[in-house]
């Protein structure tokens, strides 16, 4: 079930597959690397790739939390993944989501990726 759908350049375009755990690369219409997340702690389900920045290496913000923290923001990370050493760097942090009101809530709030 892809969550995420990024384009490189040059026919390259990487696919989260939430559903199985993955980072898929195609070239063109060929598959050309896969990579298991959930052997990558840094990157497994809490990041997911937006963008490539010139030196390859993908984009990615935060995607997944739990919505029961109690600082009145949930800060979110930027991070750079690079492919070949399988290393996230730590961009930023970020005003990611707004601690809930107490009370009834709204399930499909405003937050997120766009």
């Amino acid at each position: 079930m892809p969550r995420s759908v990024v384009g490189a350049g040059g026919g390259e375009v990487w696919v989260e597959d939430f559903g199985n755990g993955k980072l898929l690369q195609f070239v063109g219409d060929s598959l050309v690397s896969e990579f298991d997340t959930k052997a990558i702690p840094a990157v497994s389900r809490g990041l997911m790739p937006v963008g490539v920045d010139v030196g390859a290496r993908l984009l990615m913000v935060t995607a997944a939390y739990r919505p029961d923290f109690e600082e009145p923001w949930l800060f979110g990370t930027m991070a750079r993944f690079d492919v070949a050493s399988r290393a996230v760097d730590t961009v930023g942090r970020y005003p990611h989501a707004r601690r809930p009101d107490p009370g009834a809530s709204n399930p499909f709030s405003a937050t997120g990726v766009i």
